[in-house]
């Protein structure tokens, strides 16, 4: 699927952020690289056919994605498509696994700020109140 330790933290972190900044749906494009290496990524290649992904729904988009656009329709054989469909479900929940880890670390840390910032002398009504806004976001309290 992913060649690389590296290459995976870069498409796990580019899906997170991605799946935060879009509520419904999150675009991924699925291409292989001149080395023969399955790539993904939140942008097209330029001038390189790219299979479209709906990472929040699992389904493989039938158009061509490359940028520019050729306007080529690219369609998947049902094989390949109940293919993708997998990979897709399971990049989805690598990537809801990856933001609940997240979620958790950014909470401990909000919640270590909020700290900090009632113990703090001065205290600064603008920074208690940024940091019990952001332990509401992140700790959902």
């Amino acid at each position: 699927m992913i060649g690389g330790g590296m290459n995976f933290k870069f498409v796990v972190c580019g899906l997170a952020l991605a799946a935060g900044s879009l509520s419904a749906a999150a675009e991924v494009y699925k291409w292989k690289d001149a080395s023969g290496r399955t790539v993904y990524s939140d942008r097209p290649p330029v001038g390189a056919p790219a299979q479209k992904l709906d990472v929040r729904t699992g389904v493989a988009v039938a158009r061509e994605a490359s940028a520019p656009a050729v306007g080529q329709a690219v369609v998947p054989s049902a094989a390949s498509g109940a293919s993708l469909q997998q990979e897709a479900a399971q990049l989805n929940k690598k990537v809801e696994d990856y933001n609940r880890r997240m979620r958790a670390d950014n909470c401990s840390r909000a919640k270590t700020n909020l700290e900090r910032a009632e113990a703090a002398k001065p205290r600064s009504e603008a920074i208690l109140s940024t940091a019990r806004k952001d332990m509401k976001e992140w700790c959902g309290s």
